[in-house]
């Protein structure tokens, strides 16, 4: 009866956690492409993004600190009232005919505000709803959730933009967290499991004094960290702003042999490049889904092999897909094949990069006191924001001049990842040692 309630308790826990990111991930991609289409400008629709990461950097610090501090639950229920407050906000918002760039500028730095607090709040319950020896499958299936909002989120955002409009995005994602909240509700959280701190004006200052202390504590720790942000610059950074600008900068030449194909429907432009994203990320799902597969089998519960395995596959499918866009661009190769190639790509990218994920969540879950954790994830969290950030203005820019600066700064992000892993493992050996 105890493991029926506590897997009853995990689903919940899993089932609010992928609406609840795929709930943000809808609503703010929603907001991104319809600025892209409303000003057709590749530096305004990065500026969008810019501002919702700046917004999730700055409240991240504060994140950390509610998460160790006050009631989880609550928090983590709190965060989907303000969704939907959010949500009917724009909604009603869209009918005034003032509503434009600056009101969307606005909305990306508000819904990333919120974003901030919910994600440490959602890692540190995990260890408070699974015991230990669930820790690797339980982290598998939240990071695997999140995954799955961020590839989806866009996708159905890019679909319901081109078949219904903006207004119909923001009517299906005020429902998602509508459920959301009705899920959260019916979570229970082991009290025992969690540690709340004092609230005292001096104990907030201290807090802040010790976030990044924490963070730079364990050395081989801190080189994951530095593995995961180059991951944020180069590789997500690429698939969600330059990516994007890339297939909206393809011409009615190259769209020929993609139109036989959609010659079913009746697409606009804008129409063709937004399906073609959704068909790319829908490669990124299947990523997801087979590294939960790969997860769920494995047995071994090997850190070093799991982190290897993440990190040297992130840097190879990242050349390749550099080598898809060189191919297309200088050797003549079919828009369809591109794509599909493309697809492929993300495939083997986000499979790996989940994997890494999931190993370094498990890595870092064994090695940092439960009472900093809320500050830790806020920490890494923190640097991931800059770190997308900093990845989002270079392929912004980038994106502007051409395809080729933003291939060449994807092979060097494959060849830093790799180097940087190479240094972990060396430091791994001599710790052991």
């Amino acid at each position: 009866t105890k493991e029926f309630k506590l897997n009853k308790n995990l689903s919940i826990f899993l089932y609010a956690q992928v609406l609840s990111s795929f709930g943000y991930n809808l609503l703010f991609s929603a907001i991104n492409f319809y600025a892209l289409d409303l000003t057709g400008s590749p530096i305004r629709f990065a500026n969008v993004m810019l501002l919702g990461i700046l917004s999730k950097a700055i409240f991240l610090q504060f994140a950390g600190m509610i998460s160790d501090t006050f009631d989880k639950k609550r928090t983590f229920i709190l965060i989907d009232i303000f969704y939907i407050i959010l949500s009917l906000l724009l909604l009603l918002g869209s009918f005034n005919d003032s509503f434009g760039y600056l009101m969307l500028i606005m909305a990306s730095f508000a819904i990333n505000a919120i974003r901030s607090i919910s994600q440490p709040v959602t890692k540190t319950l995990i260890p408070a709803i699974v015991e230990d020896k669930s820790l690797l499958k339980a982290n598998s299936y939240e990071v695997s959730n999140d995954k799955l909002g961020r590839i989806f989120g866009p996708s159905v955002a890019l679909a319901l933009q081109a078949l219904f409009g903006f207004r119909a995005t923001l009517i299906f994602s005020l429902s998602i967290y509508v459920l959301t909240f009705y899920l959260k509700r019916k979570l229970v959280i082991n009290v025992e499991k969690m540690s709340y701190n004092s609230t005292s004006f001096r104990d907030i200052l201290q807090k802040f004094r010790d976030g990044f202390a924490i963070t730079f504590s364990n050395k081989s720790i801190f080189i994951l960290l530095v593995n995961a942000i180059l991951t944020q610059i180069f590789f997500h950074s690429f698939i969600y702003t330059a990516l994007p600008s890339m297939l909206h900068g393809l011409n009615e030449a190259d769209l020929v042999t993609i139109k036989g194909v959609l010659s079913f429907v009746n697409m606009t432009h804008a129409g063709i490049w937004k399906t073609l994203n959704s068909w790319i990320q829908l490669g990124g799902a299947i990523g997801v889904l087979l590294s939960i597969f790969v997860i769920s089998r494995n047995r071994d519960v090997n850190e070093r092999k799991g982190l290897s395995w993440g990190n040297f596959g992130i840097s190879l499918f990242g050349l390749l897909f550099s080598a898809s866009i060189i191919l297309f661009k200088y050797f003549n190769l079919s828009t369809l094949t591109l794509v599909n190639l493309l697809f492929l790509s993300n495939v083997g990218l986000v499979f790996c990069f989940n994997i890494f994920t999931i190993f370094f969540s498990l890595y870092y879950q064994r090695r940092i006191d439960k009472g900093k954790l809320g500050r830790f994830a806020a920490n890494f969290m923190f640097l991931f924001a800059i770190s997308s950030l900093a990845g989002t203005g270079i392929y912004g820019i980038s994106s502007t001049y051409g395809w080729h600066y933003s291939t060449v700064i994807l092979v060097v992000g494959s060849i830093l990842k790799f180097l940087v892993h190479l240094i972990f493992l060396f430091t791994e050996s001599r710790i052991n040692e």
